[in-house]
């Protein structure tokens, strides 16, 4: 094509027709130009392409994480639910329900307090996933998911870290009763632990507490929700 172009060239010099010269020039050039436009134009849609397959990979694994978190803290919530039920029962002295009374004795659970565990892998990558996902609806619920899983982080590690003390205080004035009901797993001797002013002061530390964790849990799993359902509706739509 360049050998094409450079004959055309030559017989036109030699023909020493310089306006038809000037014509043929100003139409290569604008043939270049029309070559470059229609290769940058090819290499914009490859590159755009390539980017929204990448969003879409992106998402699926946003959406996997995000499935992975709600039935993290689903476990957590059962969990909290069951600390609350014995906080209830303590501090009702035992006038409300408390289905798991049989299995603590079983298992020799002697304290209502258990630390909460807590991780959010979405929230672990959370800058990753938005800088390569161009929907704004999807970043929008990304960025209220991190702010709200960040509120619940706070309100856990606050739960965790106010009733430790406490716990190890009443673990150390109550060593000898508390081996013995973890050595002979009496009822009995549960429910007197249960009685003392010490556990009931621990109860209402934990209630506090627990109030606030849940509280920030509901707008968590709201977030998990309309993060999962935008994702979902984005991966529809690019089928």
């Amino acid at each position: 094509m360049i050998k094409f172009f450079r004959n055309i060239r030559k017989s036109l010099i030699m023909q020493n027709k310089t306006s038809n010269y000037i014509k043929y020039a100003v139409g290569e050039i604008v043939l270049v130009v029309v070559g470059i436009l229609i290769a940058l134009q090819i290499n914009n849609w490859n590159e755009n392409r390539k980017s929204s397959l990448n969003e879409i990979r992106v998402c699926h694994q946003l959406l996997e994480d995000a499935l992975r978190d709600s039935i993290f803290f689903e476990v957590r919530i059962k969990s909290l639910n069951a600390i609350n039920r014995n906080v209830n029962y303590v501090l009702s002295n035992g006038e409300v329900d408390f289905p798991e009374l049989e299995n603590n004795i079983e298992n020799g659970d002697v304290l209502i307090y258990v630390g909460v565990n807590y991780t959010s892998i979405v929230d672990r990558n959370i800058n990753d996933f938005i800088s390569q996902i161009n929907n704004p609806n999807i970043i929008q619920k990304l960025r209220a998911y991190g702010i709200s899983y960040n509120n619940l982080r706070y309100a856990i590690e606050i739960f965790n870290s106010d009733t430790r003390d406490d716990e190890k205080l009443f673990k150390k004035q109550y060593t000898p009763e508390i081996l013995e009901f973890l050595r002979l797993k009496r009822k009995t001797d549960l429910l007197n632990l249960y009685s003392t002013d010490e556990f009931k002061a621990l109860s209402l530390i934990v209630e506090g507490n627990l109030q606030n964790v849940l509280g920030h849990m509901k707008p968590f799993q709201e977030a998990n929700y309309q993060l999962m359902s935008a994702i979902r509706d984005f991966l529809n739509a690019t089928k």
